[in-house]
């Protein structure tokens, strides 16, 4: 079975977390990053969140697959 490995970076600048599955398909790992992505944005507060949070998927090698990543933007509605 494939190791897939997933660098998880919630926009805090803070470190990079990785963990590591070993998934069948890269289907299945995409599947899994957007499982992460939900959680990296459960588990925090709005007032922690920064412009971007990303999961990127790499093989056992660190070779890039994808990455899947979410903006934050604030768009004001008041002039």
């Amino acid at each position: 079975m494939p190791t897939f490995i997933f660098q998880l970076v919630d926009g805090s600048l803070g470190d990079v977390t990785e963990i590591q599955h070993e998934i069948d398909t890269l289907d299945e790992a995409r599947s899994e990053g957007r499982t992460l992505l939900r959680e990296l944005v459960a588990k925090g507060s709005p007032d922690e969140f920064a412009d971007m949070m990303s999961v990127e998927i790499f093989d056992a090698e660190r070779r890039p697959f994808v990455e899947l990543r979410l903006t934050f933007d604030q768009i004001e509605k008041r002039s």
